[in-house]
């Protein structure tokens, strides 16, 4: 994967907005992805991505639901589709803060299932996550390589509007949305060694919960082999 050492700004991020509105998907979906950000203050990020055929993405919605009952109640909202209205067909939440009670909300609910997921920084993985993971009662948990994906997404980001894998916005996004968008950048550092690498450094000051779950979007559609399909895999009304 080509490294990238520069990440978009909020102008080149507005490129990418389209015609269609929040709440609907341009094209059929091959999977409606919602991710999720924990905070310690038990507020929670939210983001929904549809993901299409010729690896095309769409934003469909993202917010704050300030406790875990809205976000359950957020997570059953159907979007437009061309195919019909449909909920979110996966779901993932980042358990880093407050992890045992994230778990219980993993766990409560069987009709509306979640997946727990935590972020490690494994420079040298050539994957998106660790789909074997377990949490000490063995149950699923997803480990997500962050490094890699943060580069998925950036080079993602990167692609001109048109392009094979576009990354499609709506036509209405806030300037916050943009703010933790843009709330970290990939530097150039050197090792101990004086060997060149790229870190991901957040911008003092500035919260990036969106862009989390944005990375986490592209690690779900890595991990689901969304990309390149081309036929509808998941939806379901």
């Amino acid at each position: 994967m080509r490294i990238k050492t520069e990440n978009a700004d909020a102008g080149e991020l507005s490129t990418h907005k389209m015609s269609y509105s929040v709440g609907e998907c341009p094209e059929e979906p091959v999977e409606i992805i919602m991710t999720a950000d924990a905070q310690k203050n038990q507020t929670f990020f939210w983001v929904v991505r549809a993901w299409c055929s010729k690896e095309q993405s769409y934003l469909l919605d993202y917010g704050r639901a300030n406790s875990q009952a809205e976000l359950r109640e957020i997570s059953k909202r159907r979007y437009r589709t061309p195919i019909g209205d449909y909920a979110p067909t996966r779901r993932l939440i980042d358990a880093g803060a407050f992890t045992d009670d994230i778990y219980q909300f993993c766990d409560a609910d069987q009709s509306n299932r979640w997946t727990p997921i935590k972020g490690v920084e494994k420079r040298e993985a050539r994957t998106p996550a660790d789909p074997k993971g377990k949490r000490k009662d063995g149950r699923p948990l997803l480990i997500v390589h962050t490094h890699y994906c943060r580069q998925a997404l950036a080079a993602m980001i990167a692609r001109p509007k048109g392009h094979h894998g576009y990354w499609g916005l709506p036509a209405r996004v806030d300037q916050e949305y943009f703010r933790h968008m843009t709330a970290e950048r990939a530097v150039e550092v050197r090792d101990k060694n004086n060997r060149p690498r790229i870190e991901w450094q957040q911008v003092e000051g500035r919260d990036n919960h969106w862009w989390d779950d944005e990375v986490y979007q592209a690690c779900a559609a890595r991990l689901l082999n969304v990309l390149g399909k081309k036929t509808r895999l998941g939806v379901a009304k």
